[in-house]
């Protein structure tokens, strides 16, 4: 088949994305398909031929646009888009509403879904209308008083855009509270400030209607941030997670519970954290990464399924729509 690997970006985790990409494309050519790497906001010529790679060396060689002029175009040749997209344009919905409108088959879950996954207000409510157990915790928009009723120390306070724990900060008390606050409103104009809860850290991944065994998260040093999600031998990692079949079996079942909510069954990994003996969903991440630390492809292999045997059920995905 021909396929375009889809991966950049202009958003933080744009380098996450170009390795996503390059471990994707890689495994495809060496199962005999037709692979185009592009970086999704570089120009590339309408008339270029299908099978390259097309990913600048440098940053400022890129285009500026969301979308690069010829990008649609390329993807229009390709049997399936793969998108290996990390936050953004990539993975709220927007690029896959692109190729919808021109009829362009796409692997993972459908533009809508993305959207509502990557708003971590809506998806929440959604959830807990499932039955789906969430962390207490209030929105708040720039400009907007704080309601201070409804703030708990300690407490977290993240993007409700956005993935890779970008952003997220913690505060125990007022000042801490103003000063994350702060550095949030810079980069985005709605955050959510939630209960921080103590416990497992567990995730979650989901490929084609199938729960993954769950992967339990021990970072060595503080919590798992974008520098310890992406830092080899920085977190340790534990597949299948230690829990009873019990606690397993509910887990699996607020993972599916999550993704039908949101409507991502197709493709996502979903995060928890086990405090006090609940599984509290923190978020569901509709694009996984697929690095060589990600831990959706570590689920997989504990699963029987290597990584290029996971791209191809990924790309089975494309059809489910």
């Amino acid at each position: 088949m021909k396929i375009a690997v889809i991966c950049g970006g202009l958003s933080p985790e744009r380098e996450v994305s170009l390795a996503s990409g390059k471990m994707v494309a890689e495994a495809l050519k060496g199962h005999g398909h037709e692979v185009a790497l592009v970086d999704l906001c570089n120009d590339i010529p309408i008339d270029i031929p299908f099978g390259n790679d097309f990913v600048p060396k440098a940053r400022h060689e890129l285009s500026g646009r969301e979308i690069g002029h010829g990008i649609i175009e390329l993807c229009s040749r390709a049997d399936v888009v793969f998108p290996a997209l990390h936050g953004g344009v990539g993975e709220d919905g927007r690029f896959r509403a692109a190729l919808d409108l021109f009829g362009i088959r796409c692997a993972g879950a459908d533009y809508l879904s993305c959207a509502i996954a990557m708003d971590k207000q809506l998806s929440k409510t959604l959830m807990r209308l499932s039955g789906v157990t969430v962390p207490r915790g209030t929105v708040l928009t720039k400009g907007d008083p704080i309601k201070r009723s409804e703030v708990k120390f300690p407490c977290v306070i993240k993007p409700n855009g956005g993935g890779s724990s970008v952003g997220v900060a913690f505060a125990d008390n007022e000042s801490e509270l103003e000063i994350a606050l702060e550095t949030a409103f810079s980069a985005t104009d709605k955050v959510i400030i939630e209960e921080k809860l103590v416990g497992r850290e567990l995730t979650v991944g989901i490929v084609g209607g199938r729960a993954l065994p769950a992967v339990e998260i021990i970072p060595k040093v503080g919590f798992y941030d974008y520098k310890n999600k992406y830092t080899l031998g920085a977190t340790e990692e534990i597949c299948p997670a230690p829990l009873t079949d019990a606690e397993a079996m509910r887990l699996r079942r607020s993972a599916l519970a999550a993704a039908e909510a949101l409507g991502t069954t197709s493709l996502c990994r979903v995060d928890f954290i086990l405090s006090g003996g609940i599984f509290f969903c923190l978020e569901v991440n509709a694009l996984p990464g697929m690095t060589e630390t990600s831990l959706l492809p570590l689920a997989a292999k504990t699963a029987g399924v290597g990584f290029p045997q996971l791209c191809e059920e990924i790309l089975k995905t494309a059809n489910d729509r």
